[in-house]
């Protein structure tokens, strides 16, 4: 069975600043499927995070085809982007984006709020009290963001890229602020999403995510230089 859900075809991004352009991605050739886990590594610059960025329909590439989900990004509508980026993909951020003025059952909540407006949210939020219990959150989940630690609070970003269950989930350098156990504590919560079927990219300078990644992507230049 494919279960691709992510395709990149001679895609490129140039970005323009005055009369200077710089090219962050050079006619990139990828699939990506479910069940795995991806790591993508390089050096700072080399594209990784705009290759991310394209992925999750928050940038525009310059040239070439996306496909998300068996669909061209460039025949969807601005609505049908929306709507993928908020029930078919997950994000994960380095610096987590919680709101400091909701609690953190409503932050984890926020995406299935806006998604599913008209719910009742009770039954989720019932559902979302398990999965603080089974990321060692329990009792946390009235807490602010200014009043967990912050291994505690990429468990509530986490938390929240998995709300609406999506098959794709993007994680930018997801460790980047964490000590090496909570690190380990997040690789391997991804690695877990990937064993259930989702289709995990993740960016990271850390060489700990070769360990749990199916596949490790080196780019370099906005190229690939070896998987």
């Amino acid at each position: 069975m494919n279960n691709e859900l992510l395709k990149l075809i001679d895609v490129s991004k140039t970005y323009k600043k005055g009369n200077v352009e710089t090219q962050a991605l050079r006619h990139f050739n990828y699939s990506f499927s479910g069940g795995k886990l991806y790591a993508i590594v390089g050096h700072s610059g080399s594209g990784k995070s705009t290759l991310l960025q394209i992925c999750g329909l928050l940038n525009k590439k310059s040239n070439g085809n996306l496909y998300i989900f068996n669909n061209d990004v460039d025949k969807l509508s601005d609505d049908q982007k929306c709507s993928y980026r908020n029930l078919g993909i997950g994000f994960m951020f380095q610096e987590f984006y919680l709101d400091d003025y909701l609690s953190s059952i409503d932050n984890v909540m926020l995406p299935y709020y806006i998604g599913f407006k008209s719910k009742d949210y009770k039954e989720k939020q019932e559902k979302i009290k398990v999965m603080f219990n089974e990321f060692g959150l329990s009792g946390k989940e009235s807490s602010k963001p200014s009043e967990l630690s912050t291994g505690q609070n990429a468990r509530v970003s986490f938390m929240r890229s998995l709300v609406n269950d999506p098959d794709l989930i993007l994680a930018d350098e997801p460790t980047g602020n964490l000590d090496k156990n909570n690190e380990d504590i997040i690789f391997k919560m991804l690695r877990h999403q990937a064993d259930e079927g989702k289709c995990v990219i993740v960016v990271s300078h850390s060489d700990e995510i070769k360990k749990y990644a199916d596949t490790v992507i080196r780019i370099e230049n906005g190229e690939i230089v070896n998987e």
